[in-house]
């Protein structure tokens, strides 16, 4: 992106900014890419996600790569899950194998 860490611009707080990718980043990014190499990202800031913000530096330490692909949560024959009960249902029909909740790791066998 075109601004540095610790600075984003206060619009990729809510994911309501679009900004093109470095061509460099194109193949780590690639299922998070418009197909004009732009994104819109949502930027962490630590004070006011810190859980989330502690989940994406250690996915980074493991990875190298600090970013998740964030989406609404549906798949094709559902709606967009509104309630516990959507989450559930929705993660017992899908190919999701893994859900965090809160404090709870479900894994499909």
């Amino acid at each position: 992106f075109a601004f540095t860490k610790g600075n984003p611009p206060p619009a990729t707080e809510w994911m309501s900014s679009v900004h093109k990718v470095n061509e460099e980043s194109h193949s780590q990014l690639r299922e998070a890419l418009h197909v004009n190499g732009t994104t819109r990202p949502q930027i962490l800031i630590r004070e006011r996600n810190p859980r989330f913000h502690d989940l994406l530096s250690a996915w980074g330490e493991r990875t190298g790569l600090e970013a998740l692909l964030n989406t609404s949560l549906n798949a094709s024959g559902f709606p967009m899950a509104a309630s516990p009960y959507d989450v559930l249902a929705l993660f017992r029909q899908s190919e999701v194998d893994t859900l965090v909740w809160n404090d709870i790791l479900i894994r499909k066998r």
